[in-house]
């Protein structure tokens, strides 16, 4: 039976709802478990393997390939020195002002010269 929030309930409501017969599906007759599936690897047995090999292939396989995303954070840094400017109270801000500003400059220029680096390289290649 549903009940109402925050609201008078109406005298249909507090009927029951009519039961309905439900119909349960006839049990499934046991069946053997399937055999799980043979995966055969593909990568040299450790046998074959030299330790060279097997040490240049634990390093392959190590590195995720992860970059640092420094375009985004020289333009959150741009906008962190750029915001400090605004939020920061005048005494202090006096103080800091030039290195603020010299701060934001650099990080976007950081921002823009590796945009362009890549630009080129992708140009080039």
């Amino acid at each position: 039976m549903p009940t109402t929030f925050g609201r008078r309930a109406s005298p249909q409501a507090n009927t029951p709802a009519p039961r309905t017969n439900t119909v349960r599906a006839p049990a499934m007759a046991e069946t053997k478990p399937a055999e799980p599936p043979v995966f055969e690897s593909t990568a040299p047995s450790i046998d074959t393997l030299s330790l060279e090999d097997e040490l240049r292939e634990w390093k392959r396989n190590r590195t995720s390939g992860f970059q640092i995303p420094w375009r985004q954070i020289s333009l959150m840094a741009t906008l962190c020195f750029g915001i400090a400017s605004f939020v920061l109270p005048p005494s202090t801000n006096e103080a800091v002002s030039w290195l603020l500003y010299a701060l934001m400059a650099i990080s976007f220029v950081a921002g823009v010269s590796r945009r362009r680096k890549r630009a080129e390289v992708a140009q080039s290649g």
